[in-house]
């Protein structure tokens, strides 16, 4: 799915998809924890866009929301009933993951981590999509 999304930096539009975005890459905090990081970069001013933040526990509510969806994907797909305790959880699961999401964002905005990869320190900045 394609997003258009305006530079904070140079204020041009991006086509923000799959292919110019890195997912889930692997940062460590101060205390060494890994942390997961969801980010694009403009491909006119190279700036780079922080979007979404994850720990362990926060992939693990994912996993288990994906894993609620597709049962109900299922169940829809057959011409069946949603039970409304299976669409409650589905709809919790989601909210949680928002929820856990956003107090990390405010735990780690402006925190230096470091690349997995490169060993290179970053700030971390967020951009709200």
């Amino acid at each position: 799915m394609d997003v258009k999304f305006k530079c904070k930096k140079c204020e041009k539009d991006i086509l923000i998809n799959n292919e110019n975005t890195e997912y889930e890459k692997e940062f460590l905090d101060k205390d060494k924890q890994s942390i997961f990081i969801t980010y694009f970069d403009c491909p006119f001013c190279y700036e780079r866009h922080y979007v979404q933040i994850d720990n362990g526990k926060t992939i693990a509510i994912k996993r288990e929301n994906i894993k609620v969806f597709k049962r109900l994907s299922k169940l829809r797909s057959y011409n069946k009933q949603i039970p409304k305790q299976q669409s409650e959880k589905f709809n919790k699961l989601r909210y949680t993951l928002e929820y856990e999401r956003d107090k990390l964002k405010e735990q780690y905005e402006s925190e230096i981590v470091t690349d997995t990869e490169t060993g290179t320190e970053v700030k971390l900045l967020f951009t709200v999509l």
